[in-house]
Formats: structure tokens, C-alpha cells, sequence
């Protein structure tokens, strides 16, 4: 099986996140025999070429095109619920455990995601992969496509957005709560 990893900072813009999207390829590729290749933006002055998986930097893709269809994280999350289910005890029983939709600026990528997804009654739904290089419009555009396919009594989070702009044009459209680096950011460098 080819499975295509889409990740939007990859390599590592954000600390970690190559360690995550390392761990899920080697976790594809030894579970499920797969041949793994990781999709992710083009980021000016990076090396693609230390990581042991193929890495295609693209401007924008649609997916969909590439995987068939197929988008790995609804399966994959319904096989964790059931997992997380089956465990007499966690860390924190009262932890939420949210759907993240996925997409980039592809309505229709977007929408179907965002059915699949809403499908698997979660506690509440995000919208990620935006703020990654894409226009705020865009961003808008996608928050308009994709929160009337989330569940209306469930919360709305979008990821990584934080902008007093941005927040009030994501409230608008339905966005609950959000998270984001600034603050801590300009705190560490100095800028505040």
C-alpha cells in the first residue's frame, strides 16, 4: 500500500512535529507494509534530503488526486477510539479527543473530510493545515466551506490562528476557540 503523509510543517518549522510525522511513517511502514511518502509545503532553504522517506514539496496539491480518494486519519482515528475505549484507565479520563479536518485549500477535500469525521461523534472537531502559507481569504473561504459540514453542538477549534483579525473573522464563521505561538513567540525573542 502507498500512503501519502500530508503534513504543513514538515521538516521541523514547529519543534517536534518531524519526530510525530517520523514515528507515523515508521508505524504505516512496519505495521502496514506500506511505502510512505510525505507530502508537505515548500519551505524556502530546506533539506529534504536527511529524512529516510520520500518528501515531495509542493506549492498546493490536491490530495485527492494522489491518494485515490483515500485519506488515512479517519481509519486510523476510528482504530484509536476503539483502542482508547478498550483502556481500563488513562492519564486524564476527562482528556477530549477532537477530529481534525485536513485538506489544504480543496473544498471538496475539505467537505468530505469533514463529514467523514463528524460521523465519528467526538467530543469536538478542529480545522487544521491552515495559517501555513495560504492567504487569510483563503483561510476564510475554507472556514465558510467546512464548519457547516461540523457538528453544530460540538465546538469548532481552528489550529494555529491567533491574530485579533483572525479570530474575529473565525468567530464569525462559527469558530469556537484557537490556539497560537504569537504571544509566546514575541515573548522569546524579545519583541514584546
Amino acid at each position: 500500500m502507498k500512503v501519502c503523509l500530508l503534513n504543513d510543517s514538515f521538516p521541523p518549522v514547529i519543534d517536534g512535529v518531524v519526530n510525530v510525522m517520523m514515528n507515523y511513517a515508521n508505524y504505516l511502514q512496519s505495521d502496514f507494509d506500506s511505502e510512505v511518502v510525505v507530502g508537505t509545503p515548500r519551505y524556502p532553504d530546506a533539506d529534504y534530503s536527511q529524512y529516510p522517506y520520500p518528501v515531495v514539496a509542493y506549492p498546493s496539491l490536491d490530495t485527492a488526486s494522489v491518494t485515490n480518494g483515500y485519506r488515512t486519519g479517519v481509519p486510523f482515528a476510528e482504530e484509536e477510539m476503539a483502542r482508547l475505549d478498550a483502556l481500563p484507565d488513562t492519564v486524564n479520563p476527562q482528556q477530549l479527543l477532537f477530529g481534525i479536518n485536513q485538506g489544504a485549500i480543496f473544498d471538496d477535500i475539505r467537505i468530505r473530510h469533514a463529514e467523514e469525521i463528524s460521523e465519528l461523534n467526538l467530543d469536538g472537531y478542529a480545522v487544521g493545515g491552515l495559517a501555513v502559507g495560504e492567504t487569510h481569504e483563503e483561510m476564510y473561504h475554507v472556514l465558510d466551506q467546512v464548519v457547516p459540514h461540523l457538528p453544530k453542538e460540538k465546538p469548532t477549534y481552528l489550529m494555529g490562528v491567533g491574530t485579533p483579525a483572525n479570530i474575529l473573522e473565525g468567530v464569525e464563521r462559527g469558530v469556537d476557540f484557537f490556539d497560537c505561538v504569537y504571544p509566546s513567540r514575541n515573548g522569546r525573542h524579545g519583541h514584546v
